[in-house]
């Protein structure tokens, strides 16, 4: 086939932009680029659109009661134990209150008088005392107790101490030892004297090293000591504080010294007391001076003799200020 025939003819006085028309693609609107005009989001657009689901409104559930054994039940064991301790606690408190409410509501005891023994005088004569009313407290309920003996207070004897049968023959007491006291005092004390002694005179406390005794108590009626010799053996030294201590525990406890003497052989000292038990105990011509003349009843002296080096060699207790020379 030859190609002239495929198009047709042209006018050859045409333009030749005519020609160029025929083979163009079919014309179309030109299309302008797309721009957006939505203006930017705002918060506000979606205030009002957008509704956040709400919860439904709170019901209170109403609570199931229990009853007292259902609550006890959901209780551990040691809660159940100090209920029931307290619940007894609780049953004792109630029982004690209304046994004490009880007891006030008694009757009180009438009080009866009690009469005091009458009393004599010195005269012989009775003097009346008035009665005098003991209140008796009301009755309480307490366990009863059994009754108590009640002591009656024994009176303290101001006679002499009952004497006893040494087993050697001598009769011993158990008074004080001093002056003015029993012989059988000293016996009762420091027990049967040693051979150096007589019907007037006992000896104890001999010496280990020597001769001497110790204690020398005389008693010229052989019954009431009158004097009291003491000497330091075994090798004692004894200062004027320790020698004092030693002697004035054979004294009388109301002694009260009175003066004091230097001896005239210068080897020691005299110290006067007077006292009110020698003076009831013996009577007015044993207390007597050196020279023989009377002194005031009750009096003694303690005559200390010192060593060479100034120490207690022995002391002397007697009646009277006889050793005062």
């Amino acid at each position: 086939m030859n190609s002239e025939n495929r198009y047709p003819p042209q006018d050859e006085n045409a333009p030749n932009n005519a020609n160029t028309e025929f083979f163009r693609s079919p014309q179309h609107p030109q299309q302008q680029p797309f721009i957006s005009q939505q203006q930017p989001f705002s918060p506000r657009q979606f205030q009002s659109a957008y509704v956040p689901p709400q919860p439904p409104p709170f019901q209170p559930t109403q609570p199931q009661k229990r009853s007292f054994g259902q609550w006890l039940a959901s209780k551990k064991r040691s809660t159940k134990f100090g209920l029931g301790c307290g619940a007894i606690f609780v049953i004792l408190l109630l029982c004690t209150m209304s046994l004490a409410a009880y007891g006030s509501t008694l009757p009180k005891q009438v009080a009866s008088p009690t009469p005091t023994p009458s009393a004599k005088n010195t005269s012989g004569g009775i003097v009346q005392t008035n009665p005098t009313t003991v209140p008796t407290p009301p009755p309480t309920v307490t366990p009863t107790q059994q009754p108590t003996a009640t002591l009656q207070p024994t009176a303290t004897p101001t006679t002499q101490p009952t004497a006893t049968q040494a087993s050697s023959g001598s009769t011993t007491t158990n008074g004080t030892p001093e002056i003015g006291s029993l012989m059988s005092d000293f016996i009762g004390k420091y027990g049967q004297p040693n051979d150096h002694s007589d019907a007037n005179s006992k000896h104890w406390m001999r010496s280990g090293n020597s001769n001497v005794d110790g204690l020398i108590v005389f008693a010229s009626d052989g019954k009431d000591v009158d004097l009291v010799t003491l000497a330091a053996i075994n090798g004692d030294v004894w200062t004027q504080t320790s020698a004092r201590d030693v002697c004035i525990a054979y004294t009388p406890t109301d002694a009260k010294k009175t003066n004091q003497i230097p001896l005239s052989t210068n080897n020691g000292y005299d110290v006067i007391y007077t006292s009110s038990l020698l003076a009831t105990k013996f009577s007015a011509d044993n207390f007597t001076d050196a020279k023989g003349n009377t002194v005031q009843p009750g009096t003694f002296d303690v005559q200390y003799l010192t060593n060479p080096d100034g120490s207690i060699d022995s002391c002397s207790i007697g009646l009277g200020s006889q050793q005062a020379t």
